[in-house]
């Protein structure tokens, strides 16, 4: 970064373990793409209980965007008062101020086009895991009316159940269900093209890849998509092994990336210039 100076603009990622992060990757690259003098970088809080004064700090400091992610989401979204159960993103809009949002659930969408499934077509999400993800994902079909009819959800614990049916509020047929193997059964048990599995665990990062729910793809016919990108679950490798439509999360993280660029410069990178140097950069790293 020799070119950084006093003019440089200032961006990063908010979060806690944050040390696999590709966002200053992507967004570094993207920043020398555009030509911009920019700088993205990590930006790592130990301590929860400082995420207020943080979130002030940046609010007074020059800034120009943030990236927010686990466990910051919800809980940075009620600091601030946003509409939205998460938020992923801070912006300066026309007058300087700081402004939150969420990308997750339009990154997720633009980046579900790459699989080449029909998106207009899909009318049952089953969804694994019920974070600040599964919200945002719920939040944004909801926003967005999309043609669904049917969305499972399986969790470890009923205690934002009624988060979520406030959410969706009588949208879709919305159904929580146990986070085991047979509930997955049963909700795959019919599936056809058209419905869409999403694993939106962090599971895979701790040690769990979530090879017990391997089986319920028997009679999978539809899409699965793991929202996580480097080290994907054991769904994700028995999907393509089955040869089904799958996706990692490395899409839906260039998408995002992409509408955050837009809204910070006004302007982002290519798809395929940014996906090109993530993987180049992934071969070398595991060399």
């Amino acid at each position: 970064m020799d070119g950084i100076d006093g003019k440089t603009q200032l961006l990063g990622v908010l979060g806690r373990g944050i040390d696999f992060t590709l966002s200053p990757a992507i967004n570094n690259f993207a920043a020398r793409y555009l030509q911009l003098n920019s700088v993205y970088i990590p930006l790592q809080l130990n301590d929860p209980a400082a995420l207020a004064n943080t979130l002030c700090f940046l609010t007074a400091s020059n800034f120009i965007g943030v990236n927010i992610t686990t466990p910051f989401k919800q809980s940075s979204a009620q600091l601030l008062h946003s509409s939205a159960p998460s938020i992923n993103l801070l912006y300066r809009d026309e007058h300087g101020t700081l402004c939150a949002s969420s990308t997750d659930g339009e990154g997720f969408w633009q980046a579900l086009a790459h699989t080449g499934c029909d998106r207009s077509a899909l009318h049952t999400v089953t969804v694994l895991g019920n974070g600040g993800a599964c919200r945002a994902l719920l939040y944004f079909f909801c926003q967005q009316r999309l043609p669904l009819r049917k969305i499972t959800i399986l969790r470890r614990q009923a205690r934002h159940d009624q988060a979520l049916a406030r959410i969706n509020d009588g949208r879709y047929q919305l159904s929580c269900a146990d986070f085991k193997l047979a509930q997955l059964q049963h909700a795959l048990a019919t599936s056809d093209s058209h419905h869409l599995l999403i694993q939106a665990t962090s599971a895979p990062l701790h040690g769990d890849d979530l090879r017990r729910f391997c089986p319920a793809l028997e009679n999978f016919r539809g899409t699965l998509v793991d929202l996580v990108y480097n080290q994907p679950s054991a769904l994700y490798h028995a999907a393509q092994a089955r040869q089904l439509t799958c996706q990692d999360g490395l899409p839906m993280l260039i998408e995002q990336a992409r509408l955050g660029q837009q809204l910070w410069w006004g302007q982002c990178a290519p798809y395929d210039a940014i996906a090109e140097h993530l993987h180049s950069l992934l071969r070398r790293t595991k060399k």
